[in-house]
């Protein structure tokens, strides 16, 4: 009797998660090298067109999903509020000219914002989502899909209409 192969799972909702930190870390770095304001722009609108959709596809899948598994509120609250922040600080970016003597100091406080965050998040809230027995990878299905979504809605705004 043959058997069937067992079907291979997708990545789960962690191992996303951690993926895109590492891309938009890598961005981070990209800026720091950058050696012009056009390259400096064009790099902090890719940093804007990844954090966003991101951010946004957490707070919509990810932070309820630990919320109703009875997580840590104030870890997920705090949550929520780094993001409000790290948005506020790209607000101020995209509302300066990257040849503005502020851009570059603005750049490097959203990455530190985004470092922190991360730590937090992948520490802390992995570990609530995984005591939890939350189904990561249904809810890494759910968030991908969220994401994709708000890619697509990102990319088809007008720069400088990234955030807010």
């Amino acid at each position: 009797m043959a058997t069937q192969p067992i079907p291979s799972a997708g990545p789960d909702m962690l191992s996303i998660v951690h993926d895109d930190h590492q891309r938009i870390d890598a961005l981070f770095a990209d800026f720091a090298a950058a050696a012009d304001a056009a390259g400096k722009l064009r790099i902090v609108r890719k940093i804007s067109e990844s954090l966003l959709p991101h951010a946004q596809a957490e707070e919509e899948i990810f932070y309820p999903a630990l919320a109703e598994a009875g997580c840590d509120g104030d870890a997920v609250d705090e949550a929520f509020e780094e993001h409000a922040a790290a948005k506020r600080t790209l607000d101020s970016i995209l509302a300066t000219a990257p040849d503005d003597p502020t851009y570059d100091m603005k750049v490097r406080m959203l990455q530190k914002e985004f470092q922190h965050h991360v730590r937090e998040e992948e520490t802390e809230l992995f570990a609530e989502a995984r005591d939890a027995g939350l189904v990561l990878v249904a809810l890494g299905e759910r968030f991908a899909a969220r994401r994709a979504e708000l890619v697509d809605e990102f990319e088809r705004r007008p720069h400088g209409a990234e955030a807010g």
